[in-house]
């Protein structure tokens, strides 16, 4: 088997080779961070735009609302099966 090197500058990197989270690839101590063996992956990492959930959280607090109030569908049926028995 091939001794792994660090893909910066070939060091051997025994007893514990880094694996970056980002580019997979392996590197040494000193170049492990991704900012220090210029990964690839951390471009798309700050590019993450963050999903807007504003919406969502209204839309969640209005379900919640009306649930409380019993006029969702699941309370209707629920009383209206509730009734039979």
């Amino acid at each position: 088997m091939a001794e792994e090197r660090c893909k910066v500058c070939g060091k051997p990197v025994k007893p514990l080779p880094y694996v970056c989270s980002y580019c997979k690839n392996v590197f040494c101590v000193e170049h492990r961070l991704p900012e220090k063996h210029g990964c690839e992956g951390l471009s798309e990492l700050r590019n993450f735009k963050p999903v807007e959930v504003e919406s969502l959280s209204k839309a969640i607090s209005e379900f919640e609302a009306a649930q409380k109030k019993g006029g969702g569908f699941l309370s209707r049926l629920k009383r209206r099966f509730s009734r039979r028995g």
